[in-house]
């Protein structure tokens, strides 16, 4: 009988000591991979870009503008970072801020020259300078991104956009 409370114990606080350690787990850091990017991401990093992404799905260019750019400050290192200047940059865009655009998908892209959205974001650039009224700029642009990804979605979408242009 003792020997079975003693048994039934230890099987309480493992189990205690398991259920303890998964919900601590939520409060630290984890590893994570998104897209080409690896790194660390602090609790609460992925339901924040989730949120602003959410904003820009449902329209709201300028809430998903500000929850971007809050993202971008408070997780300066996140794997999630790219991602976060891409949509900032669309938000812009979609608010007619041609040139805070092109400067935050030039950062983008500058940083990080294999990830795979930098051909979407050097389109994002070439309309920021179509609507801005630099036509040979825009269409530069967009011969780079046919150039530099062929093969690739990015450059389809550039060269199609190409033939609208001429």
């Amino acid at each position: 009988m003792l020997q079975n409370t003693v048994a039934t114990l230890q099987k309480q606080q493992k189990d205690y000591y398991a259920d303890l350690d998964a919900r601590l787990k939520k409060f630290e850091p984890q590893h994570a991979s998104v897209e080409d990017r690896q790194g660390t991401s602090q609790p609460g990093e992925k339901p924040e870009y989730d949120a602003a992404l959410k904003h820009f799905q449902a329209g709201d260019f300028k809430s998903a503008g500000n929850a971007f750019s809050s993202f971008i400050k408070k997780y300066p290192q996140s794997p999630y970072l790219p991602l976060a200047q891409y949509w900032l940059g669309n938000s812009l865009y979609a608010q007619r801020d041609y040139k805070g655009s092109t400067w935050v998908l030039h950062k983008m892209i500058d940083a990080n020259p294999r990830h795979p959205k930098v051909p979407d974001a050097m389109i994002a650039v070439a309309n920021n300078q179509l609507e801005s009224g630099q036509k040979a700029a825009g269409r530069e642009t967009l011969e780079q991104v046919v150039a530099k990804y062929p093969g690739t979605e990015g450059a389809r979408a550039a060269d199609n956009r190409l033939k609208t242009l001429k």
